[in-house]
C-alpha cells in the first residue's frame, strides 16, 4: 500500500509540462537527424552514372576480371600504336638540295645582270642542275626584283624550319602538310616586308619546287610493330587488384558501372550508407545535447526559439560541407551569433560559436575525412571573434540596439574587418581571388543581418512574438488600452508605468529581455479598470475605501478578479500570448495578506466564521512566475506598490523594504519554476533599491531673489 501511495503521489506530483517539453525537444532532435539523412542520401547519393560529389573510398581489397569489352578496347589501342625508323641520310640529302637550290638561285639572280651571252653560257654550265630540279628559267625572272639579302633570308628560315622537322621525322603523307606548314610560314614572315608583293610572287613559285625536293624521312618499321603489339598484349592484365584506402571514384567523376559494381561487392556502399545514419544519430545527439546548454545558461527560454537556433546552426553547417572555397563565404553564418545575441545575450552567442565550430568538423569528417579546412576554420573563428568583441563592447539593450541604435559604424566596422581579413590573407597566398572572397563574405553578413532582422523584429522571435510594429503599439502611451487605463484608473496607470521603468532597469541589470518585461509590466494591471476605486492607487485624497464595509473573503474575491479581469480584456484587444502571461503570473500564488489578517483578526475577536479561516481562500490562483521576466515584474510590481506606504523614503528604509519583500516571495515559493541565481536577485534587489531611492529623492529648495517675487 505504501508503495502504491508513492507512486499515485508521485503522478500527482508530476510537471507534465515539464515532461512535455522533453518530449517535444526529443521529437525536434530526432526530426533534424532524420533530416540531416535525407540530406546526405539525396545530395551525396552513390548510384550507377552519376556524378559522385565526394570521393569513394574503398573499405576492403578487391581481386576483379576484366570486362571482355575493356580487354578488346585496351588491344584496339595497342594496334594503333606504330613503331618507325628515321632516316637521317635522307634528310641530310633533302636539305643539301635545298642548300644547293638556292645557291644556283644566287648564281642566277648576279647572271641576270650580265649579257645574254653569259647566261647562256651558265645555263649551258649548269644543264644537269636544271634537269635535277626540273627548272623552267621562266619562273625565276622575278629574281630580276628580289635583292640578294631577301633571298638568304628565306633560304635560312626554310633550313631552320626544315631541320626542326626533319629532326622529328617527316612520314610521306605528311609532306603535303609540311609544304601548306612551310607556305604559311614564309607568308607570315613575308608580309612585313616593304617588297612582299614580289616576295609573294617569288613563294608561290619557290613552294612549287620545294615540294620536289622534301623526301619523307620517316618509315614504318612493321617487323618492330609486331614485336611491340605482341609484347604488350601479353602484358594486359585480365585480373586486377585494388586496395583497401583507394579513391574508386575521384569527386566530380562519373560513377561507371565497373565501379559500381566494385562499391557494391566491397560493401562500400552499405559503409556509406551506416555513415550517413550514424551522421543522423550523431546530429540527433548534438541538437539535444544544444539544447541543454542552452537551457543551462537561460532555462527561461522557450522552446520554439531554441528549436529556430539550432535550426540555423544545423542548415549554415550543411550549407558549408556543401561547397567548395570560395562559395562558402556565402553561406549566412553570422546569423548565428548575432541570433544568439539577440535571444540570450553574449554568452549564448559564445556557446552557439563553440557548437557550430563543432558541428562543421563533425559533418566535414564524416563526409571528407577530415576536419574542416584552415581557409574556412580562420574565416569563422576570426568573422567570430569580431563579432564577439564588437557585440560585447555595445552589450547594452540587445533588441533596442537592433531597434534604434544601428549606425553607420557598424556597417562600416564589418567592411573594414572584411576587407582587412581578406587582404591579409590574399598576401600571405591563402587566397586567389580577393574581390570574390570580399564580395561572397561581404553578401553573407548582409544576407544574415537581414534574416536575423526579419526574425527579431518582423516575427518578434526572441520578444515574445511580438513584431516590431506590435512593439511600438504596444509602447505607445495613447493606444486604446492604456489610454483607458489612465482616464479610468489613473494610479493603476502612474503604478504601471513607475513598475515598467523600474523592471526594464533590472532586466538590463541581469541580460533579461527588457523590451518584453516592459511591455509586461504596462499592461500586467488592465484588470483594475473595471473596478478601479476597488484598488487603493486609484482613490483620492479622503475618499473612502469600498472594502471597508465588504467581509475580507469577498474583498479577496474582488482584488483576485483583476487577473481574470485582465485576461479577459487582453483577449478582447488581442493582446499577445506571452502578455498574457505576464497576466497571469505577476502576482504568482502569493497571499492577498492584508484581508488574510483581517479574516483571521475578526474570527479571534467575534468568532464570526463557523470554519477555519485558510490561507488558500485568500492567495492568487497562479500560476507562478516561470521566467526570469516575469520574476522581475512580481518583485518590481510588490516593491514599487509597497513603497507608497513608507513613512521615510531612506536609502536604508527602501532596502529593508525591499528584502522584506524578496523574502516574503521566496518564502512563498514564488522562484521555485524560475532558474535564477542568487547573484542575480541581489542585483535585482541593488537596481531596484537605487532606482526608487533616486525617485524619491526630495529635490534642493532654491532660495528666491531679494526683492523679487518667488512665484516668477
Amino acid at each position: 500500500m505504501q508503495i502504491l501511495y508513492k507512486i499515485l503521489k508521485t503522478i500527482k506530483e508530476t510537471d507534465y509540462g515539464k515532461i512535455k517539453n522533453v518530449l517535444q525537444s526529443l521529437l525536434f532532435c530526432l526530426f533534424i537527424g532524420l533530416l540531416y539523412y535525407v540530406y546526405l542520401v539525396v545530395y551525396f547519393p552513390i548510384k550507377p552514372n552519376i556524378i559522385s560529389r565526394l570521393n569513394i573510398i574503398l573499405i576492403s581489397d578487391y581481386q576483379g576480371y576484366i570486362d571482355e569489352k575493356e580487354y578488346l578496347q585496351k588491344i584496339q589501342d595497342i594496334y594503333k600504336i606504330k613503331e618507325y625508323d628515321i632516316d637521317y641520310e635522307i634528310s641530310s640529302r633533302a636539305l643539301y638540295d635545298i642548300d644547293s637550290f638556292f645557291n644556283f638561285q644566287f648564281e642566277l639572280k648576279r647572271i641576270f645582270d650580265n649579257s645574254q651571252e653569259d647566261l647562256d653560257n651558265f645555263i649551258y654550265k649548269n644543264h644537269k642542275k636544271l634537269e635535277y630540279f626540273k627548272i623552267d628559267l621562266k619562273d625565276f625572272d622575278i629574281l630580276r626584283k628580289i635583292n640578294i639579302e631577301e633571298l638568304e633570308m628565306i633560304k635560312t628560315l626554310i633550313l631552320k624550319k626544315l631541320e626542326i622537322l626533319y629532326r622529328k621525322g617527316i612520314e610521306e603523307d605528311e609532306v603535303p602538310q609540311v609544304i601548306s606548314e612551310l607556305d604559311k610560314y614564309l607568308e607570315s614572315y613575308i608580309q612585313d616586308f616593304r617588297n612582299n608583293k614580289n616576295l609573294l610572287q617569288y613563294k608561290q613559285n619557290l613552294i612549287i619546287y620545294l615540294s620536289r625536293i622534301i623526301y619523307p624521312n620517316k618509315f614504318l618499321n612493321i617487323s618492330k610493330t609486331l614485336e611491340r603489339h605482341t609484347e604488350m598484349i601479353s602484358k594486359i592484365p585480365r585480373i586486377y587488384n585494388l586496395s583497401k584506402g583507394s579513391v574508386i571514384v575521384k569527386r566530380g567523376q562519373i560513377i561507371s558501372d565497373e565501379a559500381y559494381k566494385v562499391i557494391l561487392e566491397t560493401g562500400t556502399k552499405r559503409h556509406y550508407d551506416l555513415k550517413f545514419i550514424q551522421s543522423a544519430v550523431w546530429s540527433s545527439l548534438f541538437a539535444f545535447l544544444i539544447i541543454l546548454s542552452v537551457l543551462f545558461i537561460n532555462s527561461s527560454l522557450s522552446l520554439k526559439n531554441i528549436f529556430t537556433l539550432i535550426s540555423f546552426l544545423f542548415i549554415s553547417s550543411v550549407f558549408v560541407i556543401s561547397y567548395d572555397e570560395p562559395f562558402y563565404y556565402l553561406v549566412p553564418f553570422w546569423l548565428i551569433v548575432l541570433f544568439a545575441y539577440f535571444l540570450s545575450g553574449i554568452v549564448l552567442s559564445l556557446i552557439s560559436f563553440i557548437w557550430y565550430l563543432v558541428l562543421v568538423n563533425f559533418m566535414y569528417y564524416h563526409v571528407w575525412n577530415s576536419l574542416a579546412s584552415f581557409n574556412l576554420l580562420s574565416y569563422i573563428v576570426f568573422t567570430f571573434l569580431f563579432l564577439f568583441l564588437f557585440l560585447y563592447i555595445h552589450d547594452r539593450d540587445r533588441i533596442y540596439f537592433l531597434m534604434n541604435e544601428l549606425n553607420l559604424n557598424f556597417f562600416a566596422g564589418i567592411i573594414l574587418f572584411i576587407a582587412g581579413y581578406f587582404l591579409l590573407m590574399y598576401y600571405m597566398g591563402f587566397i586567389d581571388n580577393f574581390f570574390i572572397s570580399f564580395s561572397f563574405s561581404l553578401a553573407s553578413f548582409v544576407i544574415s543581418f537581414v534574416i536575423c532582422y526579419f526574425a527579431v523584429l518582423i516575427l518578434g522571435i526572441g520578444i515574445g512574438d511580438i513584431g516590431i510594429g506590435r512593439i511600438r503599439w504596444l509602447l505607445d502611451l495613447n493606444n486604446p488600452i492604456l489610454s483607458d487605463l489612465s482616464k479610468l484608473a489613473p494610479g493603476t496607470f502612474n503604478h504601471s508605468l513607475r513598475v515598467s521603468e523600474l523592471s526594464e532597469a533590472c532586466a538590463k541589470a541581469i541580460g533579461a529581455n527588457p523590451i518584453l518585461v516592459k511591455i509586461g509590466a504596462l499592461y500586467h494591471d488592465i484588470g483594475k479598470m473595471l473596478r478601479p476605486k476597488y484598488f487603493t492607487e486609484n482613490l483620492v485624497q479622503g475618499e473612502k475605501n469600498p472594502h471597508d464595509d465588504k467581509e475580507p473573503y469577498l474583498s479577496a474575491s474582488i482584488i483576485k478578479s483583476h487577473v481574470i479581469d485582465g485576461l479577459k480584456l487582453a483577449q478582447k484587444y488581442n493582446l499577445p500570448s506571452i502578455i498574457q502571461e505576464f497576466i497571469k503570473t505577476h502576482h504568482g500564488t502569493t497571499t492577498i495578506l492584508y484581508f488574510f489578517i483581517k479574516a483571521r483578526n475578526l474570527q479571534n475577536t467575534t468568532k464570526k466564521y463557523p470554519f477555519e479561516i485558510r490561507e488558500e481562500d485568500f492567495k492568487y490562483p497562479g500560476p507562478k512566475p516561470y521566467t526570469k521576466e516575469m520574476l522581475i515584474l512580481m518583485i518590481c510590481d510588490s516593491v514599487e506598490a509597497a513603497s507608497r506606504s513608507l513613512s521615510e523614503y531612506s536609502y536604508s528604509a527602501i532596502e529593508k523594504l525591499t528584502d522584506n519583500i524578496i523574502n516574503r516571495l521566496i518564502q512563498e515559493k514564488q522562484f521555485s519554476d524560475v532558474d535564477i541565481t542568487f547573484k542575480e536577485i541581489n542585483t535585482i534587489k541593488d537596481t531596484l533599491v537605487k532606482n526608487l531611492y533616486i525617485s524619491y529623492h526630495v529635490r534642493l529648495k532654491y532660495p528666491s531673489y531679494a526683492g523679487k517675487n518667488n512665484n516668477q
